[in-house]
């Protein structure tokens, strides 16, 4: 039985072989990209969970009205392991996403990121792997263990373990000397919150800055602990007020308020912590539901797609419906013949959805910079395309019954159709919501589209574009005679030295209020120049001859002037007010404009962190040339590492851009499906209906009427879609506008315009498909009647 049944299958297949493969294509196509979704999505939840004490773990941040950095006071985890019971366990490390080093053959400057600084139980917290070596060799002076990505960067072939890596810089720290490599640690998984390539010692050269590190207010540091309950945190976290009232309350630096510190699970780090200063850029839970409602239309859509072909062909195959049930077929029998054709056609989209999968890859982490993991890289994918497989043999096993459980023998026999009516009213509303998902996502695509052009244009109160940034390589030099000769240079436009940018984390601070009360403000050091570089606009000015004075924003203006009227200058003390500018963002449109005053420090030997150089928009390559040789002409040895200001801003919409990347590849696949389900149809029904268009034509209907009739229907099907696309669609759009401070309006034209792509996009498909129709002769149509 089950061999002849595999036999009509595939005869089944062959005799309609347009439409099958348009039907296996589509859902092939639909799998393939869900699949992708649902393996993304599962990879984001997967952070941090392969840490074997992970539920155990927690990273100690920095949490005041002020200021949420995801660093700590470096002196919270050696004293909390000796004062508290509840902590097992902690580690301390410093960590720099940008390095240098000397290479040894020619002495020079190369970069490289991902170095940190890590005491001696950072290896046994993390539970990491060496492939050689000895960890014990962390508690040894200026010892490094690096990954095989780096050994084989800068020793090929060469054991590494007892070669010198000479140390640049990292953050914090220049010219560190050289390091005994140790061993080859292996990488963690890319489902972590942290990356490293390079793990150096923090005895050594090392050991006195990281002593002094602990007894300042410097939030220069990553604290992790180990505890042994989770009902025991507000007590760690009292016991972390008491450390540093003990060690530092007496030591200048921010207030004791300003110390106060928290505690966050590891494994709600990258979707529940929008911190300063992580490790690893985050993401969030509202980006994965959206990310995973896409994922579900598109399979919703290509389920849709597969039911609707093949309902229509079971819609013609009524004489072989009605001679299974008069040789004895029943109701059960049916059911599984019925399971076993989809369950074929399902294994060929899924065949072919491994194949696109595994082809889209590459492609997949260049456009959009997402790592999609090996189809069946754990358990739990094949789960999901075993799950995918039964719900597509489900779909169209209910289908097939719906449309054949009362079938009318001798009428099906005598038209050879099942020509009950109701497959056409099933397909019909299939087809409806087949459009509904489709226009949604059209219309959410561009709602996404406007915001990100919105927020991307949107004049931010500063320059942001052209504006370099460069590195102070030595924190004990001033760089101002780096500034005088790059203010030489044609097409340079301004220069500053700052400690902090539009875009990098800025310092925070508390203005205190009469009642005893506070308000958080932010604020950076720059020199004179700051203002005029950045193209920041000065509302009020009263000396700007004084040395080291501060200039207020509006926002931070309007708060001393409530809270203290005409003496408010004086409430700054020892801050010497001497303007005010403009208000602008210091962060991303995500948050509301922010008090904020630049402290202008005038000493001509005050050094500062950063050096920002504004240059004109012609010749940039040039430009950029020209400042790189001065650099190198003050800097010889030293590495000429630059970024933009506008890239630092725009990573911090790398979340949206995600969604929209990912959204726009699955509209197209979508209009793929829904052309290839639209042509399938649309040709079985001008096959079905040729003899009526026949008789049509010989009665005097023109070719055009009956085009206009079928485009009529069509058009009636996308316009009910509308209606139920449009509200859903404003609600999620508008919920998902919340999350910005600074948002678009939600405007009519998203709706008309994907109304309008999804109507010409089935017009076309429809003309081109009845066009060849009705031009067939009548005689050809008629001529058995």
């Amino acid at each position: 039985m089950l061999k002849n049944n595999l036999k009509i299958i595939l005869r089944q297949f062959w005799k309609n072989r347009l439409n099958s493969s348009i039907s296996v294509i589509g859902l092939g196509l639909g799998l393939a990209f869900s699949l992708i979704v649902f393996m993304y999505v599962q990879h984001e939840y997967s952070y941090d969970k392969h840490f074997k004490d992970g539920k155990k773990m927690y990273r100690v941040y920095i949490n005041n009205s002020v200021m949420q950095w995801a660093r700590s006071l470096m002196v919270i985890g050696d004293e909390l392991v000796d004062r508290s019971p509840y902590v097992d366990q902690a580690t301390s490390f410093q960590y720099s996403r940008n390095g240098t080093l000397r290479k040894e053959q020619d002495q020079s400057i190369v970069l490289a990121q991902h170095i940190m600084a890590v005491d001696s139980n950072f290896m046994d917290f993390f539970g990491l792997e060496l492939i050689t070596g000895n960890r014990n060799a962390m508690k040894k002076p200026n010892m490094a263990f690096v990954t095989e990505e780096i050994a084989k960067k800068y020793f090929g072939r060469e054991n590494p373990v007892g070669k010198i890596l000479d140390i640049e810089s990292m953050q914090y720290h220049d010219e560190m000397g050289e390091y005994t490599i140790a061993g080859i640690v292996k990488e963690l998984p890319s489902n972590t919150h942290f990356r490293y390539n390079i793990l150096l010692s923090q005895k050594g050269d090392l050991e006195a800055s990281i002593k002094q590190l602990k007894r300042r207010k410097a939030f220069g540091a990553y604290t992790y602990i180990k505890v042994n309950s989770a009902n025991q945190l507000p007590q760690i976290k009292t016991e972390i007020g008491t450390i540093l009232g003990d060690k530092l309350g007496n030591l200048p630096g921010p207030p004791a308020a300003a110390l106060t510190h928290d505690l966050q699970a590891v494994s709600d780090i990258h979707l529940n912590s929008n911190l300063a200063h992580e490790l690893k850029p985050t993401s969030s839970a509202s980006h994965l539901l959206l990310i995973l409602s896409v994922g579900f239309v598109v399979l919703l859509v290509s389920l849709l797609n597969f039911v609707i072909l093949h309902s229509s062909q079971i819609l013609k195959r009524g004489k072989e419906i009605a001679l299974k049930r008069i040789s004895g077929a029943n109701g059960l029998s049916l059911f599984s013949y019925f399971g076993l054709e989809s369950l074929f056609y399902s294994f060929l989209s899924l065949q072919l959805a491994f194949i696109i999968i595994e082809a889209a890859r590459p492609y997949l982490v260049k456009i959009i910079q997402v790592e999609v993991p090996f189809l069946f890289y754990e358990s739990s994918s094949i789960l999901t395309i075993l799950g995918l497989l039964i719900v597509s043999v489900l779909v169209f096993n209910l289908s097939a019954i719906l449309l054949v459980r009362k079938l009318n023998l001798p009428d099906t026999l005598k038209l050879g159709i099942v020509g009950n009516g109701k497959g056409d009213v099933l397909r019909k509303i299939l087809t409806i919501l087949q459009f509904t998902g489709a226009i949604a996502l059209l219309v959410f695509s561009f709602i996404i589209n406007r915001q990100l052009d919105y927020i991307q244009s949107k004049d931010l109160g500063f320059e942001k574009n052209n504006v370099l940034v460069l590195k102070n390589p030595n924190r004990r030099v001033t760089q101002n005679s780096l500034k005088q000769e790059l203010l030489k240079l044609p097409g340079v436009k301004g220069v500053t030295r700052c400690n902090q940018y539009p875009g990098y984390p800025m310092n925070p601070a508390s203005i205190p209020l009469p009642n005893e009360d506070s308000f958080a403000t932010k604020q950076t050091a720059g020199d004179r120049d700051f203002v005029r570089t950045m193209g920041i606009e000065l509302k009020e000015i009263w000396s700007d001859t004084i040395s080291n004075y501060i200039l207020i924003n509006e926002c931070m203006s309007s708060k001393m002037k409530e809270a203290y009227g005409d003496n408010w200058k004086k409430a700054l003390d020892p801050f010497i007010p001497a303007g005010i500018i403009k208000d602008f963002h210091i962060t991303s449109l995500h948050s509301k404009l922010e008090p904020f005053f630049l402290n202008v420090l005038t000493d001509e030997d005050r050094a500062f962190r950063f050096m920002l150089v504004s240059f004109e928009n012609r010749n940039v390559e040039e430009t950029i040339g020209a400042i790189r040789n001065v650099w190198s002409s003050h800097h010889p040895d030293k590495l000429f590492d630059y970024l933009f200001v506008d890239d630092v801003l725009a990573q911090q919409y790398k979340v949206e851009k995600q969604s929209i990347q990912i959204i726009n590849i699955i509209l197209v696949v979508i209009l793929i499906i829904i052309g290839m389900g639209l042509l399938g149809t649309v040709t079985i029904m001008m096959k079905n209906r040729q003899k009526e268009i026949g008789i049509r034509k010989v009665l005097g209907a023109s070719e055009n009427s009956l085009l206009i009739s079928q485009i009529r229907r069509v058009s009636i099907i996308i316009l009910v879609a509308i209606g139920i696309a449009s509200p859903v669609t404003l609600v999620l759009g508008n919920r998902w506008l919340m999350n910005f401070q600074y948002k678009t309006e939600m405007e009519v034209w998203p709706f008309v315009l994907a109304s309008a792509i999804v109507l010409l996009f089935s017009w076309s498909i429809v003309i081109w498909k009845v066009r060849g129709a009705v031009k067939v002769n009548p005689v050809e149509c008629l001529k058995y009647e």
